[in-house]
């Protein structure tokens, strides 16, 4: 008789049933024959009942076994299988697990390590490093950020200031506005004073908020400095705002200038005349004109004319240049105007001068180291 079973519990237990082992509360000794009291039928489950269903029919007497012999010991120590458990013994087993293979030799024998040659392996490493090298283009533009990047962190201000070099024609009369110097954070602005006649005019004292602007003095402005007519500023932070009293030797007037910086131009230097003579200059006798000074002077001295004047062709004494503006001639040279009479004048530190004449002249007279010139002018 075969029994058709509905679930893995049923077919586990009817192997255990074949095992010997406790179904249904009965246990089927392995030696002895013995079982336990059996559990009512009305507690077991659908499963057990199946299980002793099967159990019902009586074993075969089995004669007696010899305990001598171990073999038949162990193939008579489980009571005879009944038909119905002959066919559950027949269901297929269980699926296994493969096998790993762990602890189990691959291949006997051991590996050949081949090392590449020394020559070929430096010739990779080389080749390797000039392939992760930049190409000219890309490190000049890694060059231009570099640059970019100082320059920002140098300078505070979003485009660089214009540098400029002027002449400056200082009034002392009252009620005229003090003239202003354009200075920039980081950079050094000179103001050189001298009268008329070009003789520097020595600074006896200095006085400016130290707190906005250096003049190399110090917070206090107590530190000794030696003689001299040039005037050293910067100021402290980007956009300064203030002014300047200078004080000159045998000047009552003080020299006034307002200061500010983060102008699009600076002066670098600043040529600053002043009215009348230089009580330490030597005395020398001269034909001189009036010592006034006008703006128009400044822009001939410092080489920039007006773009109305008109370029007049001088000949006769090199470094010598002449203009016809407003109709008036103005003459720069490096030599001492003797002839004809001129109406201003302006004298640079480095003793170039710049004349003012009434009218255009074909022919001017000046000295130079003693000796008397006499120049040509054409145009």
């Amino acid at each position: 008789m075969r029994f058709k079973l509905k679930s893995f519990g049923e077919y586990a237990v009817a192997v255990l049933v074949g095992a010997g082992v406790s179904v249904g509360g009965a246990v089927i000794a392995q030696q002895s024959g013995t079982s336990t009291p059996p559990v009512p039928q009305a507690q077991m489950p659908s499963v057990q009942l199946a299980a002793n269903q099967i159990q019902s029919s009586e074993p075969e007497p089995q004669a007696p076994v010899s305990t001598s012999d171990p073999d038949t010991l162990v193939n008579t120590a489980l009571p005879k299988q009944s038909p119905q458990q002959s066919s559950l013994s027949a269901l297929p087993p269980l699926p296994q697990p493969p096998p790993s293979g762990i602890g189990y030799a691959v291949n006997d024998e051991a590996p050949v390590i081949v090392y590449p040659e020394t020559d070929e392996l430096r010739d990779n490493v080389v080749s390797d490093i000039e392939a992760r090298q930049f190409s000219p283009d890309q490190q000049a533009r890694i060059k231009q950020l570099y640059l970019n990047r100082q320059g920002a962190r140098n300078s505070p201000y979003v485009n660089l200031p214009n540098p400029v070099t002027r002449t400056l024609a200082v009034n002392l009369d009252p009620g005229v506005s003090p003239a202003v110097l354009r200075l920039a954070r980081g950079q050094l602005s000179s103001i050189v004073f001298s009268d008329t006649s070009g003789n520097p005019w020595v600074i006896e004292e200095v006085g400016l908020n130290r707190t906005l602007f250096s003049d190399g003095s110090g917070q206090s402005g107590g530190a000794k400095q030696k003689p001299t007519n040039v005037l050293t500023l910067e100021p402290l932070s980007p956009m300064a705002y203030g002014n300047v009293s200078v004080t000159l030797h045998g000047l009552p007037t003080p020299v006034i200038f307002v200061l500010t910086s983060g102008q699009a131009d600076v002066d670098m230097r600043v040529d600053a005349k002043i009215p009348g003579r230089n009580p330490d200059a030597v005395a020398k006798i001269e034909v001189t004109g009036m010592p006034t000074i006008d703006d128009d002077l400044g822009y001939f001295l410092d080489g920039v004319p007006p773009k109305t004047a008109k370029r007049l062709k001088v000949s006769g004494f090199p470094g010598s240049d002449a203009w016809l503006y407003k109709d008036k001639m103005y003459l720069r040279t490096p030599g001492d105007a003797l002839y004809p009479a001129y109406l201003a004048r302006a004298r640079s530190t480095s003793g170039v001068s710049v004349y003012r004449f009434e009218s255009k002249y074909p022919n001017v007279t000046v000295t130079s180291n003693g000796a008397a010139i006499t120049l040509s002018i054409e145009g």
